[in-house]
């Protein structure tokens, strides 16, 4: 059997696949199919879906989810049913990937510079920031921190190496939206709010913010329409209304799918028995 997940390499494959009478099942993790998965869904056996209704009227359509790390899955089975921290500080997580997203970073240190200005005038107290910003930018990131007087006042980092020690940490997520991404908030039950990246391909990553915000599990936010202003709003709002974190937590664990990986597998392996 031969499985697809899209891209360049996927197409030749795929065509080989069927030319050579062997199965062909293809996967799209995106809410918006790509090219090649588009082209070779209609001689496929098998077509899955990491969410509903990317696919229209396709026999054995199946929605998987994406593979989502195990230990990020069980940080959604303890999905917070609290308030805020005892602190009153809400946890939020930046995650701008692995290359980092500037405007992102920038929206976010101007917020929180706006959030301790708040601070000082009422009772109201700024967000704890974990912020991974990308390798290359690191440096420039913590120095425009250090240059805007925040040094110390966010946790910055070039990377995360166990994302689900952060997503337990997390009472907010603000993050770009790809595929991965969307499955790992929802399947750590997680609110969120999404910048999507304004150059993907099809604009697929509002696609993927879409399934939760229509869940009521998130919000999304265009980068040309992102401010720091809008953000640190956001912020408050959360803080004043602990129960909108939960409701949107609760919502995007119930929008999850889990077990994507064993159910791709056991779709392969179906399809090779069927072949003997």
């Amino acid at each position: 059997a031969v499985l697809g997940l899209g891209g360049f390499a996927t197409g030749p494959g795929g065509v080989a696949a069927k030319l050579l009478r062997v199965p062909l099942l293809i996967h799209e993790q995106n809410a918006f199919p790509g090219m090649t998965n588009r082209l070779l869904k209609p001689i496929s056996n098998v077509v899955m879906q990491a969410f509903p209704n990317t696919f229209k009227e396709t026999n054995d359509l199946l929605t998987t989810g994406n593979p989502v790390r195990a230990n990020i899955v069980a940080v959604g089975a303890d999905v917070k049913t609290g308030s805020i921290p005892e602190d009153g500080k809400l946890n939020v997580l930046v995650v701008g990937g692995s290359l980092g997203a500037v405007a992102l970073n920038t929206a976010v240190m101007d917020a929180l510079a706006l959030s301790l200005a708040q601070e000082s005038d009422s009772e109201y107290k700024a967000p704890n920031i974990w912020h991974q910003v990308g390798k290359k930018n690191i440096d420039s990131v913590q120095q425009s921190y250090a240059d805007k007087g925040l040094e110390g006042k966010a946790k910055v980092v070039a990377f995360i190496d166990d994302m689900s020690e952060a997503y337990r940490w997390a009472d907010l997520v603000v993050c770009r939206s790809g595929a991965l991404t969307v499955s790992e908030v929802a399947c750590a039950g997680k609110a969120a709010i999404f910048i999507p990246f304004p150059f993907a391909v099809d604009d697929h990553q509002t696609a993927n913010a879409q399934v939760l915000v229509t869940a009521k599990a998130a919000e999304i936010k265009q980068q040309k329409e992102l401010t720091a202003q809008w953000l640190a709003d956001r912020w408050t709002a959360y803080a004043e209304q602990p129960e909108l974190i939960e409701n949107m937590a609760i919502a995007a664990k119930a929008a999850s799918v889990a077990n994507a990986a064993q159910v791709v597998s056991e779709q392969v392996i179906k399809q090779i028995r069927l072949n003997d």
